[in-house]
């Protein structure tokens, strides 16, 4: 007997020790599941309703990974998006539409006064309006505040109806709403991402309905452009080295690092200040010139090597150049954001850059993959100027420290 409890009480004990492993080892991802060749079935959601699944907009928007969590998010973070895009236009043009309707300084002084008042004593009722009637009524109530609040901003015609548009102001919460909304559908240890989440979207608002975003974009544009372009031979350089041009595994190892030597030696080329449509134009004559030279030159080994430092030193260069020129037009609260919008464009035009390579190198040789890189970047700076895709040269400091003050 003594012995048959002393092999259960060492059964349970060693039991107990496996039910602590594995409640305390991290979930599996699907990925590692896969690889290991191991089915796992869903698991189920501790908050019940929709069982949980792998989403990459719940990852990005920090909720939980279920369908109505998801949803919810989706809905709420895309109506603070279109809200911030049309407050801060309707912002941009209120001292105009003050003028118009014969007020000064003074009338836009008690304007705003009264408008932050009513949000100030509207928070709260909002607020409680999410408890009682639930964050979908919520919402409802404060997107239809803004609508209408925008729609007599431009409706007035005097003093008299331009004070009247402040009254929706009171409910004019949808930033907060969606907040509420990101706090309900995400767990204890995501919520201060899913909330900061809130705050990265609206800020994206922000820029666009200031025009901010166009001077972004641009150079966004442009970045993926020239990436493009000149990745068709720097995201492949490893491949073409070795086929067409023979290189063995050894030289590969010294024009890499050849090439390593380049890129640090392109950071001294950057220029303290140029005006975008100087970098521009620069930016697309060396890379297409050096680009021009790799597809025209004979096949050889030398010839490979030395028209690669042009196309690596103005790339490189160009590259940094167009990264900082991104910071110059935001404030300083999206500066995060923007960067890593600017980093992303690496990532993304390598995906475009090799398919491309890939495809004309199979079906007409290496000599196509430069030139037709080069065209394609003549060919789309050439648009850009001829539309006028180009940011602002010059007020984008101001522009962005009239954006930096609180409204």
């Amino acid at each position: 007997m003594a012995a048959e409890a002393s092999s259960s009480s060492k059964g349970s004990a060693a039991q107990r020790y496996r039910d602590f492993i594995v409640g305390s080892a991290p979930p599996r991802s699907a990925l590692v599941a896969a690889v290991q060749g191991v089915s796992e079935a869903p698991s189920e959601n501790p908050q019940g309703g929709d069982p949980a699944s792998t989403s990459p907009i719940a990852d990005f928007l920090f909720v939980r990974q279920t369908e109505a969590s998801v949803r919810r998010a989706v809905v709420a973070h895309a109506g603070n998006v279109i809200y911030a895009v049309a407050h801060e236009m309707v912002q941009i043009v209120l001292p105009y539409v003050n003028k118009e309707v014969g007020g000064d300084v003074i009338s836009f002084s008690n304007y705003r006064t009264a408008v932050n008042s009513l949000l100030l004593f509207g928070g709260v009722g909002v607020g409680k309006l999410a408890d009682r009637a639930g964050p979908k009524v919520a919402l409802m109530a404060a997107h239809a505040a803004s609508a209408s609040k925008f729609f007599l901003v431009a409706s007035a015609t005097n003093l008299r109806s331009l004070y009247l548009s402040a009254l929706p102001a009171a409910l004019m919460h949808a930033f907060q709403v969606t907040l509420h909304v990101a706090t309900l559908n995400s767990e204890d240890d995501q919520r201060a991402a899913a909330l900061g989440r809130v705050g990265a979207l609206y800020g994206i608002g922000f820029l666009a309905g200031s025009g901010l975003v166009v001077g972004v974009l641009s150079v966004l544009g442009f970045k993926v452009v020239l990436a493009s372009s000149a990745g068709s031979i720097c995201f492949m350089l490893q491949q073409f080295a070795m086929e067409p041009f023979g290189f063995h595994a050894s030289e590969v190892a010294m024009l890499m690092a050849y090439v390593g030597l380049l890129q640090i030696a392109s950071q001294s080329l950057i220029p303290a200040s140029a005006a975008p449509r100087e970098l521009y134009a620069t930016s697309a004559v060396t890379v297409a010139g050096s680009l021009l030279g790799l597809g025209l030159m004979p096949a050889s080994k030398h010839g490979f090597v030395l028209w690669l430092a042009p196309l690596m030193l103005s790339f490189h260069s160009a590259n940094t150049a167009l990264g900082s020129l991104l910071t110059f037009y935001v404030p300083e609260s999206e500066l995060g954001t923007v960067i890593g919008l600017s980093v992303a464009t690496m990532p993304l035009s390598s995906i475009l850059a090799v398919q491309a390579a890939g495809h004309i190198f199979k079906r007409h040789g290496f000599a196509a993959v430069p030139l037709s890189s080069a065209g394609f970047l003549l060919a789309a700076s050439a648009l850009i100027f001829a539309f006028g895709w180009l940011p602002p040269s010059e007020g984008s400091e101001m522009e962005v420290e009239e954006v930096q003050d609180p409204l």
